[in-house]
């Protein structure tokens, strides 16, 4: 063994007791970068996951300007030849109900009564419960893909069975089969809310036949709880004017998000069929491949698709979603390369602690032969070990945390458990390191200590000049630091970026821990004699404590000052995560909706101040418009919102196209004004400033336009609720402007929907 690697070991088991305390803490930090790496990977693929269940992977879509306007299909294969393109497919999507006429036992009424337990009836008692059937409906929104791509550019999260593959076949949601069956709908009855726990493997469960009578309850309720839709189950869909069709039930998928409509699933010819229609779609998907722009495709191509369709990006595009999944990588850069530097201060300061004490020993070992590289090599195979040590504790226990946390909130990490490869590499050779950098300065100084030197260090203290020059290399870091966020030009946003996490950032660290020094020997100077007297301690103690051991006192004060830091930034980058994008996905919590609500609905809601934080009312009142067609061919209704600006946009989080807050809020109270959704710029360039005419029973009204917006919340929610087709800023044709405007011009002011926001 070489004498380096002895003397390293010798030393760190000899004071196993600082040894072990400085390997936790380096553990500790090799820990946290695991925990966060692995917990920000977990909750990215659980974000994307759900992302794409509900908004789907494309980028842009192609749909047609009304609730009914189909796209024509032989559209889609010209699509798959643009420039950039990776993959389009065309989904249609259809709303109708469906039926089953489910077999159940129901109480007799002739009967004398019920016997809970199941006992015997008397002979010449009716039974307690008879047969019977009961109707089961439901409407859900129906989707259907073209090809196998569709699966793929949004997919389905199958619980039971499979997606259909023939047009006699159906997958339902949870939520779907759970209304479609009888238990399901008495829970639905009585709790007037709505909310069924759904167990997958209920409807798995082949139907038992019903019999004719039964006098248990027990029994009864067993019976019952396997009727209803079931994987293998025939429903009915039944629209005017149509025969019935047999629809057998092959899947059930995943409730949907946020307690959305309920949803089905079939196949394009399948849901074709129903409709009796074909070579139509509700849209057409594209994904884009990596790199491309997808406002540059849509300029691209919009003139060639007219003015009936629209070219436009998807809620995944505008929600902005993936640039902040991207940019939480900062986070991880940033709170890794604070650990590590907090490690490397501890380290630094318990090696130079251990150094102070061992400088008489290192001196002895000169005297008899020990060369100054075989000591410095020492101390830095302590580091070594300390940061390889706590590596192999920290890494595991940190990943083992994040696993626990993963199973703990599996409802809200469905991705389950993730180990990214950068992650572990950063908690492993980022802590050995730390450990190196830590041991640098105690390896740096016994290069430069003589053997008379050291033997006589108990007589000497820190020269003033040592001191001074922490001052002078922390200040020099620190400009460094402020020389790049200074003196940035402009268009150099990458390099600054870099520039700042692998230089700017340690530099500032660096330069604040050395400045740890010079500031503890100010304090000391300053404040040592007050405490002093307030402890009752004699006069030069403390004072001369500190000032013999400054480096000792100041790295310490620096390696608390990193500690700090560190759960400061922390703390600041979830805040940042939650104010600016969590807060971009603020809509109103609930919804009353009803074709005519009186003004004390609101006053109602509103006095509910134990639950209610806000409520606005919004009157829609449909109106023609030429944004989207010609008037002589076609017309066009869109929705004219009706809304108390100020309590509107205290609840919901619109993103401005064109315009401002501040200014259309003031435009709009004037009156003659309108906020427009972003279909209307697309599809017809009308934006700030111009002007938007629309007809109330035949009446033209002319309107400026003094906002363009779009909502990445209410854009995701509109794909699961029939009230945000008609709320949303992103639902097609809507316009925003006052009830004060609708009450004047169009003389109707009656609530449609109350949104609420709950504390």
């Amino acid at each position: 063994m070489r004498a380096a690697w002895r003397l390293a070991i010798r030393n760190v088991s000899a004071r196993r007791r600082r040894m072990g305390l400085l390997g936790a803490a380096v553990a500790l930090s090799s820990a946290l970068i695991a925990a966060i790496a692995c917990a920000m990977a977990a909750v990215n693929a659980s974000i994307s996951l759900q992302l794409e269940s509900i908004v789907g992977r494309a980028d842009i879509s192609i749909t047609a300007p009304g609730r009914s306007a189909r796209v024509p299909l032989d559209l889609l294969e010209r699509v798959r030849t643009w420039e950039g393109v990776r993959l389009a497919t065309g989904a249609l999507e259809a709303e109708f109900p469906l039926v089953i006429d489910a077999p159940l036992l129901v109480q007799n009424p002739q009967s004398a009564g019920v016997d809970p337990a199941g006992g015997a009836a008397p002979p010449d008692a009716s039974p307690a419960f008879v047969r019977s059937t009961r109707t089961l409906r439901v409407s859900p929104l129906v989707r259907a893909v073209v090809d196998e791509a569709g699966w793929e550019l949004r997919p389905v999260q199958v619980i039971a069975g499979r997606l259909p593959e023939a047009p006699g076949e159906i997958a339902i949601d949870a939520f779907t089969a759970s209304r479609l069956s009888v238990l399901a709908e008495e829970d639905l009855a009585l709790n007037g809310i709505g909310v069924v726990v759904v167990e997958p493997e209920r409807f798995a469960q082949a139907p038992v036949p019903v019999p004719e009578s039964v006098d248990s309850q027990r029994e009864a309720r067993r019976i019952n709880d396997r009727q209803g839709a079931r994987l293998g189950s025939t429903v009915q869909v039944r629209r005017l004017f149509t025969e019935p069709m047999d629809l057998t039930i092959v899947g059930i998928t995943a409730r949907p998000p946020l307690g959305g409509r309920p949803r089905g699933f079939m196949t394009y010819q399948g849901i074709s069929r129903v409709l009796g229609s074909a070579d139509r779609v509700s849209e057409i998907e594209i994904l884009l491949a990596d790199g491309v722009d997808p406002a540059s495709v849509i300029d691209a191509h919009k003139a060639d698709l007219g003015e009936n369709l629209l070219l436009q990006t998807t809620a995944r595009v505008t929600s902005g979603v993936e640039n902040n999944l991207k940019s939480t990588q900062l986070a991880f850069i940033l709170a890794s390369i604070l650990a590590l530097l907090s490690a490397s201060f501890i380290i630094l300061t318990g090696l130079n602690t251990d150094f102070a004490e061992r400088r008489r020993e290192l001196a002895v070992l000169r005297c008899i032969g020990a060369s100054k590289a075989q000591l410095a090599q020492s101390q830095l195979l302590i580091g070594l070990i300390l940061g390889a040590g706590g590596a192999a504790i920290g890494m595991p226990v940190g990943i083992g945390f994040a696993a626990l946390m993963t199973r703990i909130f599996d409802a809200e990490v469905p991705s389950g458990l993730i180990v990214p490869t950068s992650g572990v590499l950063m908690s492993t050779i980022g802590t050995m390191v730390a450990g190196l950098l830590g041991a640098a300065w105690p390896a740096w100084r016994t290069l430069r200590m003589s053997p008379l030197e050291g033997l006589a260090a108990r007589a000497t203290g820190a020269p003033a000049r040592a001191i001074l020059a922490c001052f002078i290399v922390a200040t020099i870091l620190l400009a460094t630091h402020l020389s790049l966020v200074t003196f940035a030009q402009a268009g150099q946003g990458q390099f600054l970026f870099w520039s700042y996490v692998f230089a700017g950032l340690p530099c500032l660290f660096a330069g604040y821990f050395l400045m740890g020094v010079p500031a503890t020997w100010l304090v000391t100077r300053v404040a040592s004699g007050p405490a002093s007297r307030l402890l009752g301690l004699p006069r030069h103690v403390l004072r001369r404590s500190v000032q013999a051991t400054p480096f000792r006192f100041g790295f310490t004060a620096g390696a608390m000052m990193a500690g700090l830091a560190l759960m400061v930034a922390i703390w600041t980058e979830g805040g940042a995560f939650l104010r600016d994008w969590l807060g971009k996905m603020q809509f109103p919590d609930a919804f009353v909706s009803g074709l005519i609500l009186p003004q004390e609905a609101q006053d109602k809601v509103d006095s509910m101040t134990e639950y209610v934080e806000n409520s606005v009312a919004l009157a829609v009142i449909p109106v023609e418009t030429d944004a989207f067609g010609v008037r002589a061919l076609q017309r066009y209704q869109t929705n004219f919102i009706a809304f108390d600006p100020d309590r509107f946009f205290a609840i919901t989080e619109i993103d401005w196209v064109q315009g401002d807050q501040q200014t259309a809020v003031a435009r709009l109270k004037e009156g003659g004004a309108v906020i427009v959704a972003r279909e209307f710029l697309t599809a017809q360039g009308m934006g700030m400033g111009d002007r938007f005419t629309c007809r109330f029973e035949g009446e033209p009204h002319e309107f400026e336009i003094v906002g363009v917006v779009t909502s990445p919340g209410l854009e995701l929610i509109s794909r699961f609720f029939n009230i945000g087709e008609e709320f949303t800023a992103q639902a097609m044709h809507a316009v925003f402007g006052t009830r004060t405007d609708a009450q004047a011009k169009f003389g109707v002011d009656a609530i449609r929907v109350i949104s609420i926001d709950l504390k």
